[in-house]
């Protein structure tokens, strides 16, 4: 692996930086770099949260092991699922409480109730309320 910068090349491992553990810090950030994080955006995918074609043809490899690269949903796109009329269930609100987020659902018949939610984040309060929503 080489570092390029005013057409200057410079082998990494000339400057004690070994390939692997770059190529394992790049993948940690960009692992980490999302609203939501990683195991979250899989649990969804697991609950049956609707998926991205170009997620799903996007593989991730790592140290021998691809990884299929789940959907990172958007706020708008998650408040969308958790309120799905045809299933009787209703997004009701989302807040912000001191240093939480916190969301609500509602499950008609009403008997069924409300669902909720806390997240550090807006969009990790309203995936976990869709995971609370669409446990298996």
């Amino acid at each position: 692996m080489v570092y390029r910068k005013h057409n200057l090349i410079i082998p990494l491992s000339s400057i004690g930086i070994d390939s692997k553990d770059l190529i394992s810090s790049i993948f940690m950030i960009i692992k980490n770099y999302r609203m939501l994080n990683y195991e979250i955006c899989k649990s969804l995918k697991d609950a049956g949260f609707p998926q991205k074609l170009e997620d799903l043809l996007n593989e991730i490899e790592y140290q021998g092991v691809t990884y299929q690269k789940p959907t990172e949903p958007t706020l708008s796109e998650l408040i969308q699922e958790c309120g799905n009329e045809p299933k009787g269930i209703y997004f009701r609100w989302l807040k912000n409480e001191k240093t939480q987020w916190h969301a609500q659902a509602r499950r008609h018949p009403s008997s069924l109730g409300d669902v909720r939610a806390k997240g550090s984040t807006p969009e990790e309060a309203v995936a976990l309320l869709y995971l609370k929503l669409y446990e298996k």
